[in-house]
């Protein structure tokens, strides 16, 4: 994985120290590809805006350039060109009296054989895979991601840490009070419609995905994209992934990378520039026997196998097409273990007759009493041991959650390793690992990992939240980013350059 299509400067504005009796002002630096490899012969032009006099100079052998005698202030417009590269301009650089005045010049894009290499972008979300997995099970693969890329300590997933929410935030950069997700189920009394995962033809409508995904932001760009089972692909929204593939539950892994391989292998007039796709384990394990278990560790095992020879054919394609390509692996959220008997029935509690609907699911519940049961419905839960309760204006703010109209009444949310539900299940099974909980309980945080020309290497990434993923894919593919919940501050740290 060596550079990306595009363009960035690196830039260090300060002094060196000055030699005694310096009569004008200089700007000297160098000008490098990404890996720090000196590019000669690039164009480097500031002009002094006021008067209009150019300074000019091109760049050695060893990469550095040196324009001498200029005029102290500003501002400057400063030009870096580069045969195969992308045209960058510098507004606003001021000069000082009596110092060297530095700009280090670092170009993303470019084939080292004048032009530009082709960049894509590969987004992997295994559904569940909790950040501490890699320290609980054997993961290789996922552990050389991390040095040869960036790892964060962990990803943040949105409140309620949920499947379908989680997946949108990532795809919106909004929290699902914002994107309209807000549950896997909910009911909409405006649209006096329902939305379930399993029903087609909520799941397809564009009514209910709020926000601009970043399939919709690209596309609407003339950046082509593709996506294998990411949820909110498969809405009728105008701008949609070029390149698309209905959820399939139990479809073989192994046949998404081939396809994967497949459109990374398209001619590049046709080559999507940003891939999305999806695995649904190790939830659906996580959920049956826990997530600390011998049947998830060998999900687990099984997950990173697949991770390497992902990461095999990416690097064979690299090397095949003369492209570059970064790949992201990430998870929506964790997994929390639930004992058998640590179950909270809402009809112990409450007379569900009196609730006019209830939506979403254990561990958290969004319901709407009848007016006149409200109160007392709300007492009654209140007082219930290891289950929280809330009116929509007393959910903490950290949750960014309740202001949606597809949320009403009353919130409850089981306390951590406790499920909740409304009634007892016939055959008496529940599951032994459940997510919903609050995002800042760690069980329920996802891991992320970025390796390729635009990250850098061996990087430990802070703990950051999943909404500001948008941000950087955004950034990643050069297109201009809608407004969202995220931004780059808390993630630029990874990307080379920075």
């Amino acid at each position: 994985m060596k550079n990306i299509t595009g363009f960035f400067l690196l830039i260090f504005l300060g002094t060196l120290g000055a030699p005694a009796q310096i009569s004008s002002s200089v700007i000297r630096g160098t000008v490098t590809d990404l890996r720090g490899d000196p590019l000669k012969g690039a164009k480097v032009i500031a002009t002094h805006v006021p008067s209009g006099t150019l300074y000019a100079d091109l760049s050695d052998a060893a990469g550095t350039y040196r324009l001498p005698g200029m005029e102290v202030g500003g501002p400057y417009r400063v030009n870096v060109t580069q045969v195969g590269y992308k045209p960058y301009q510098l507004e606003n650089i001021y000069i000082t009296l009596n110092q060297v005045n530095r700009i280090d010049v670092k170009l993303l894009g470019g084939s080292g054989k004048g032009g530009i290499r082709e960049h894509v972008v590969v987004v992997l979300s295994m559904d569940g895979f909790r950040w501490d997995f890699p320290k609980i099970y054997h993961t290789p693969n996922l552990d050389r991601l991390a040095r040869s890329g960036c790892k964060a300590v962990a990803l943040k997933s949105s409140y309620p840490t949920k499947t379908f929410p989680n997946h949108y935030a990532i795809a919106t950069g909004l929290y699902p009070d914002h994107n309209g997700i807000v549950q896997n189920s909910f009911y909409d009394k405006k649209l006096n419609r329902s939305f379930r995962m399993g029903d087609r033809a909520a799941v397809e409508d564009s009514i209910f995905w709020e926000g601009e995904a970043i399939w919709e932001t690209a596309e609407q760009q003339g950046v082509k994209t593709a996506a294998y089972f990411w949820v909110g692909t498969e809405s009728n929204e105008r701008y949609r992934p070029e390149l698309s593939k209905p959820y399939e539950s139990g479809f073989p892994y192994a046949q998404q990378i081939d396809t994967v391989y497949k459109w990374l292998s398209l001619p590049p007039a046709d080559r999507p520039k940003l891939i999305m796709f999806y695995f649904d384990e190790p939830d659906k394990t996580s959920h049956s026997y826990g997530p600390v278990s011998k049947e998830t560790n060998a999900e687990v095992t099984r997950l990173d196998k697949i991770v390497g020879k992902l990461v095999a054919g990416i690097d064979r394609i690299e090397k095949e097409k003369g492209m570059d390509i970064d790949l992201i692996i990430l998870s929506d959220h964790g997994m929390s273990y639930v004992p058998a008997d640590h179950q909270i029935f809402l009809e112990d509690i409450i007379d569900p007759k009196k609730i006019n609907r209830f939506n979403g699911g254990s561990p958290v519940i969004n319901l709407d009493p009848e007016p006149a049961y409200f109160d007392e419905a709300y007492k009654l839960l209140k007082a219930t041991p290891n289950l929280k309760t809330w009116k929509l204006d007393e959910l903490p703010a950290r949750y960014h959650y309740g202001t949606n109209p597809r949320i009403s009444g009353l919130i409850v949310e089981a306390d951590s390793s406790y499920g909740v539900e409304i009634r007892r299940k016939a055959q008496g099974h529940y599951s032994l690992g459940n997510h919903g909980y609050d995002p800042d309980n760690t069980d329920m945080q996802g891991i992320f990992y970025a390796t390729g020309p635009s990250f850098k290497k061996g990087y430990v990434q802070p703990v950051f939240e999943n909404i500001n993923i948008y941000e950087l894919l955004a950034r990643l593919l050069w297109i201009k980013p809608a407004k969202t919940d995220g931004s780059m501050a808390p993630v630029k740290g990874m990307l080379l350059g920075n």
